[in-house]
């Protein structure tokens, strides 16, 4: 099921359209009381909420209403590879000890990336 983000609503979009800063504001102001109006309007009731972490507001919504509410965060298995990747990043010279990127690989990146 999905939320309104409101953006299409006066004053929720700016004029470059639908930046971050209008997404974050709707995101805070207006998805909420959507949210809680869905919960509310079940006839049979809901017994759990999944939650990107992102949406983090509505586990405070979840937690209003009495519903059970799980979180997830799509980017984790992302975030922990690379992480679990940084001690053969070290042994393999792409970055130092302080996090820098090497020159050498940073080259061989950007041409990979621009196709030249």
């Amino acid at each position: 099921m999905s939320i309104s983000d409101g953006l299409d609503q006066d004053g929720l979009t700016t004029s470059s359209g639908r930046d971050f800063f209008a997404i974050e504001k709707s995101m805070e102001n207006y998805m909420p009381c959507q949210l809680e109006t869905i919960i509310r309007d079940q006839e049979d009731g809901i017994v759990c909420l999944i939650v990107d972490l992102l949406a983090s507001w509505a586990i405070e919504i979840a937690n209003k209403c009495g519903v059970h509410v799980a979180g997830f965060w799509p980017a984790m298995l992302a975030t922990y590879k690379l992480i679990n990747s940084i001690p053969e990043m070290l042994h393999d010279g792409i970055i130092s000890e302080t996090g820098n990127i090497h020159t050498f690989f940073f080259r061989v990146l950007f041409h990979a990336m621009s196709g030249t």
